[in-house]
């Protein structure tokens, strides 16, 4: 957390340690929340069920410190899947007449009640959600009334860099790596 509040602190005159690390927390939340960045993938196997009254439960595997954002890609049996329902702990996933395989991805956030950033999310692979957060957070500092840094102006700046880097976050979430859609074709010149 002491590499974060180092490259907050400087631009926020006056602004607590204590006050800094809550806004990171906040702004580390609210990112995952907007960008489903934190990701985990972990395949199962539903069982057969006959009884189409009754749903099959797959609990989910949260990394340490983490609780559930949403569930960005259900793939039953290969393909993409609408028919689920989600819950904080687990997914309901409706009768199927034979064994299929799901792949789950699951998006997380920190614990509302964290007191320090989960290691998971620090070793999250896209490259700028560490400018990201420390916009967010700065942002959120700068819009605090009736304290001395209190600047909207710095706060809506800080605002769109942390959207601008939201942006990036989630183009880099479709596709990793945009040099492998591209195909160059030689046509002759005319």
């Amino acid at each position: 957390m002491d590499s974060f509040t180092g490259r907050i602190i400087p631009y926020v005159p006056g602004c607590p340690e204590v006050v800094a690390e809550k806004s990171i927390l906040e702004a580390a939340i609210s990112l995952c929340k907007h960008t489903n960045c934190w990701r985990k993938k972990f395949p199962a196997t539903v069982p057969a069920n006959e009884d189409s009254d009754t749903e099959s439960v797959v609990d989910f595997e949260f990394d340490t410190g983490a609780e559930l954002v949403t569930v960005p890609i259900f793939k039953r049996g290969g393909n993409y899947s609408p028919f689920y329902n989600f819950s904080r702990t687990a997914i309901s996933i409706p009768a199927w007449p034979s064994e299929s395989d799901i792949e789950l991805t699951i998006a997380q956030k920190p614990l509302s009640t964290a007191t320090a950033l989960p290691a998971g999310f620090l070793a999250m692979p896209w490259t700028t959600w560490e400018d990201a957060l420390i916009s967010l957070a700065k942002s959120l500092l700068y819009a605090m009334p009736d304290v001395p840094w209190f600047s909207p102006k710095a706060s809506g700046h800080e605002l769109n860099k942390y959207n601008k880097e939201c942006g990036k976050i989630r183009r880099e979430i479709l596709q990793p790596n945009p040099m492998t859609a591209m195909r160059v074709q030689p046509r002759p010149f005319i």
